[in-house]
Order: C-alpha cells, then sequence, then structure tokens
C-alpha cells in the first residue's frame, strides 16, 4: 500500500506434527508484525496475510518413523535413520544397537522412556540421539570402537565401560545424579547443567564446556586414571577415595578454569597439575584461571 510500510519478525515456522493432537494442544507459535509510514493513521484495510502450510520434508524415504515399540525394536535392530512420531513408553524394553549398524534417531521433541540403551558389545558403531527426552540410562559396552552422539536432549544418565569409545555431548541436560566414565574420550558442547558427580574409573579425555558438580576419583584395583582436562571448565569440587597403586592425576590444558589447575593439592592421593608446554594466568575477578600453550 502506498505510503505504508509492514513486516514479520519470523516468516517461517517449524513446528512438531500435530497428528492425534487436539486443537487446544497443537503446537503453536508467533510472529509480531509490524507496521509504519505516512499513512498508518488512515482507517482501511492494509491487506492480506497468506499462511502457506507444507509437510516437514525430512520426513524422507530412508527415515523410519517410530510410532509402537515394534517400530522402536526394528530400528535399534536395523540401524539407519529413524524419527520418533510420538511418546513412547517401554518399561522393560533394554534396546541394543544391532553390531556394526550406525544409528540417527531423533526424538523429535518426543520423550523416550524404555529400561536402557546401549551399544554393542563387540562391534563398531555410532549412535547419535538428538531432540528430545531420554527416560533411562544410556550405556556404551565392549572393546571395540563405538560413538555415541547426544544434542539437544534432556537424559537420566550415562554410562562408559570401554575405554575404546567416544561420547559428545551437546547442549544437554543430565538429570541424574550420577554418571560414570571408564576411559576413552568424553566431548561436551554447552553442557552447563550438571549438578551431580561423574565418575572416572580410568584414563579419560575431557573437553569442552560444561559445568558439573562433583568429579569422583572412586578406589579401583587396576591402578589410578590420568584426567586430561581442556576447555571451559567448571568443577564445584573434587573427590579421591583412596588408590592401591599409583597417584590420581588430574591434568588441565589450554582453556578456563574456576580451580587452580598448577597446584598438587586436593585428596589424600590425587592431584592437580598443569599440563607440559602450558602456563596459567589469574585468577581474573571472577576467579577464572586462564591456561594457555607456551
Amino acid at each position: 500500500m502506498d505510503g505504508l510500510n509492514g513486516s514479520f519478525d519470523k516468516t517461517e515456522f517449524d513446528l512438531a506434527s500435530a497428528e492425534n493432537t487436539t486443537i487446544e494442544n497443537a503446537p503453536t507459535d508467533t510472529t509480531a508484525f509490524g507496521i509504519s509510514g505516512g499513512a498508518i493513521t488512515k482507517d482501511q484495510k492494509i491487506g492480506t496475510i497468506t499462511v502457506k502450510i507444507t509437510s516437514d520434508t525430512s520426513d524422507s524415504s530412508d527415515t523410519t518413523m517410530v510410532k509402537n515399540l515394534e517400530d522402536l525394536r526394528g530400528v535399534f535392530e536395523n540401524g539407519g535413520k529413524a524419527k520418533l512420531n510420538n511418546d513412547l513408553n517401554g518399561a522393560y524394553e533394554m534396546l541394543t544397537v544391532s553390531s556394526g549398524k550406525d544409528l540417527e534417531f531423533d526424538l523429535n521433541r518426543k520423550t523416550l522412556s524404555v529400561e536402557s540403551i546401549s551399544l554393542s558389545n563387540d562391534g563398531n558403531e555410532t549412535l547419535t540421539l538428538s531432540n528430545g527426552t531420554i527416560g533411562c540410562y544410556v550405556q556404551m559396552n565392549g572393546r571395540a570402537e563405538q560413538h555415541l552422539i547426544v544434542g539437544n536432549c534432556t537424559l537420566n544418565g550415562l554410562g562408559d565401560n570401554n575405554n575404546y569409545s567416544d561420547v559428545t555431548l551437546r547442549d544437554c541436560v543430565i538429570t541424574k545424579d550420577c554418571f560414570t566414565s571408564y576411559g576413552g574420550i568424553w566431548k561436551f558442547e554447552e553442557v552447563n547443567n550438571i549438578i551431580g558427580t561423574m565418575k572416572v574409573k580410568k584414563d579419560v579425555t575431557i573437553s569442552g564446556d560444561f559445568t558439573l558438580g562433583t568429579l569422583k576419583v572412586p578406589m579401583v584395583s587396576t591402578g589410578t586414571p590420568t584426567l586430561k582436562l581442556s576447555g571451559n571448565i567448571r568443577i564445584g569440587k573434587f573427590s579421591f577415595d583412596s588408590v592401591y597403586r599409583e597417584e590420581a592425576k588430574i591434568i588441565c590444558g589450554v582453556g578456563t578454569y574456576n580451580f587452580k589447575p598448577d597446584e598438587y593439592e586436593t585428596g589424600r592421593y590425587g592431584g592437580i597439575q598443569l599440563a607440559e608446554g602450558c602456563t596459567v594466568s589469574g585468577p581474573d575477578e571472577n576467579g577464572i584461571y586462564t591456561v594457555t600453550a607456551e
């Protein structure tokens, strides 16, 4: 219209499926419409707003829609790409990714509640879980090379019994008080809400951005682990149990820390020290130390 300009602050919406949903509970979104110009005071129709609704093209032929427990068992057995159609509760379901099968599972902002999810005991596979709530414990097993990627999820907890594996957590919430690593590589990306305890029982490399309530090195009979840290690390406290053979070590590499990364302290046997080839500065006004490479 002459003398009048208008625009929406958001022109596209990505909404979850409304299938089997009542009108009042259907997914919604909002946008703001702003107008300006010399004709803004005129009392007249400003135009027509057209809404175009299209289907989600991501549900392609190579993606299995999971609607029931039979579908769920099938995707863990066969691998591939899958998407959760609705909240699903399988109280006694113990799901295992088949040996050598990769699975990408989009939870589609739904909740999956089962007994457990695990990777195989003998295969090399990657399990990717994203965009939803996982009401169970996720476990890695065996001695093969395995990869677990969890993005934008709320989950009860994680257990890693495989020191050949790597775990990547992106923008996740862990609700369980404690989770365990038996080694491998753990990568955190914007995980700033773990208020519980992470137990470490074997050598492990931990990197990225995360906040943790307690980092615990429990008593083990096979020697004590070395923990290599790097990234933006915030840890509430450390807990070292008695150990048999060696002194547990926490080695701090390049990054920022809310504890002194070069002081051999905490615990009767364990301690914190600076990685070789690094220097530390700080603390700043917020109590943060910065470690850089020499």
